[in-house]
């Protein structure tokens, strides 16, 4: 891969590169590797490569999302069949729109389904699915409150005090998909050794927000001992 991107960037006339953004596999970190062992063959390796290898903060989310699931995978997948089930037939839908009228439902959603590489769209089907399934309510709410408290960490980027709230519930699958996801969050995240600084760079550069807002998020994700420094 290091060989074909590297043909690319003499193909385009480029030899600066600053970060290489990819997901999580293996084979991307040799990959970062060998092009940083390039970039400093022709003298524009900034840093000597320390920053180069930025790894997809949306896949790691999602990663950290679908750790959580395997706790509760199979009542998601059933809903994800009946929806599926729904949608594959104008006949169903339509039978399914005068159930709704039936129940009074005068919700104007859709039923949708999920996409297992975007994690917002599992809670979207999650919280559709609840306006419209009585049967399913209970099932769907316990799955949503660990959502919605995602959803606040990823707004917030308040994750660990969030996770700790979560571990704290009396719900025992609650409590296990926190414990999950904070583990898959602190593998990438957990310390701001860990972290690669380039994610951090369009913050800086956005006038709204600069140093000030990178200070506070470090501070509230990781306390004054380690965020402050």
């Amino acid at each position: 891969m290091a060989v074909a991107i590297t043909k690319c960037l003499i193909d385009w006339g480029l030899d600066k590169v600053f970060t290489i953004t990819v997901d999580n596999a293996s084979s991307n970190d040799t990959t970062a590797k060998e092009l940083s062992k390039q970039f400093s063959k022709w003298g524009t390796n900034f840093m000597d490569g320390s920053h180069i290898h930025v790894r997809c903060v949306a896949h790691i989310i999602n990663l950290i999302v679908q750790d959580g699931l395997k706790k509760v995978g199979d009542p998601v997948k059933r809903v994800g069949q009946a929806t599926r089930y729904i949608r594959q037939s104008p006949a169903r839908i339509k039978r399914f729109k005068e159930c709704c009228e039936i129940e009074k439902i005068e919700s104007k959603k859709s039923l949708c389904l999920d996409v297992p590489t975007r994690w917002n769209s599992t809670y979207l089907m999650l919280n559709t699915t609840q306006e419209f399934e009585n049967a399913l309510q209970d099932m769907v709410l316990l799955i949503l409150d660990c959502w919605i408290i995602f959803l606040i960490i990823i707004v917030k980027m308040e994750s660990s005090l969030h996770f700790e709230n979560a571990m704290d519930s009396d719900d025992l699958d609650l409590i296990f998909m926190a414990e999950r996801m904070k583990a898959k969050f602190e593998k990438y995240w957990g310390v701001p050794e860990k972290m690669n600084k380039m994610i951090f760079v369009a913050c800086v550069l956005d006038p709204r927000f600069k140093f000030e807002y990178v200070a506070f998020v470090l501070l509230s994700m990781y306390g004054e001992e380690k965020g402050g420094k």
